[in-house]
């Protein structure tokens, strides 16, 4: 892991596009220009699921009797809005957690009474313009926590000297796959070295990405609980 700022990453960039020399000062409104190429580099890369590095598994409140909440800062479930949740999903009730399929909301939506209470068994989510909105059926019947599994949008770079910690490899992949997005900005050409570079760049991110990791499975600790059989010692999640 290695950490940089904006400002370092643009000024990487400007030299490997052969706009600057090492040298150089880089100018305040070049400086703006590839800044907001960088974000908007980063907010692509979040929608390309193999660009992101990890999911992320959190924990919510849930409120008896309400079925939606809204998923995005200072939301009802409040943390930084997901591109899309996972099939991970399990309700907590003291120490047994009960699986939670997830479901489109066209499925949900033909439940004829939402107001059923109990522990959820399913999840729906709707995209809306400023906040996620999560479905849950059976309604809640109790104050017990959700524990979601999803894909965050990539860390912007808010200010341009703020230090931000990236994976191993995402620094070399930010630098040289600016390099080429800025090119065409100041009338140069994508070397032939350059081009290639951003790509195994990208090619070996992707490839730490897809590393093959065991699934938490909700469903294999509450077999196991609860004595169901063809329990798995071997399936649970056990984080």
């Amino acid at each position: 892991m290695s950490s940089s700022t904006a400002n370092d990453i643009i000024k990487r960039a400007l030299v490997k596009a052969r706009v600057l020399s090492p040298r150089d000062t880089v100018p305040a409104h070049i400086n703006n220009q590839v800044w907001d190429d960088l974000n908007d580099m980063l907010e692509a890369w979040s929608i390309t699921e193999m660009a992101v590095p990890y999911d992320v598994q959190e924990s919510f409140a849930l409120t008896s009797g309400t079925a939606s909440y809204t998923w995005k800062v200072g939301g009802t479930f409040n943390s930084a809005r997901p591109i899309i949740i996972k099939d991970n999903t399990f309700v907590r009730v003291g120490s047994v957690d009960y699986p939670v399929d997830l479901k489109s909301v066209d499925y949900y939506r033909r439940k004829s009474i939402k107001s059923t209470p109990g522990i959820p068994q399913i999840l729906a989510y709707s995209p809306e313009f400023t906040a996620l909105v999560v479905y849950l059926w059976p309604t809640p019947s109790s104050a017990d926590s959700i524990y979601i599994k999803s894909t965050k949008p990539l860390t912007y770079f808010s200010d341009k000297t703020t230090s931000v910690d990236l994976d191993i490899g995402y620094r070399n992949a930010i630098v040289t796959n600016l390099a080429v997005k800025i090119c065409p900005n100041f009338g140069k050409s994508v070397s032939k070295e350059l081009a290639k570079d951003s790509e195994d760049a990208m090619e070996a991110i992707y490839t730490i990405n897809n590393r093959i990791v065991p699934e938490v499975r909700a469903e294999g600790l509450f077999r196991l609980m609860n004595g169901g059989s063809g329990s798995d010692i071997n399936e649970g999640p056990w984080t």
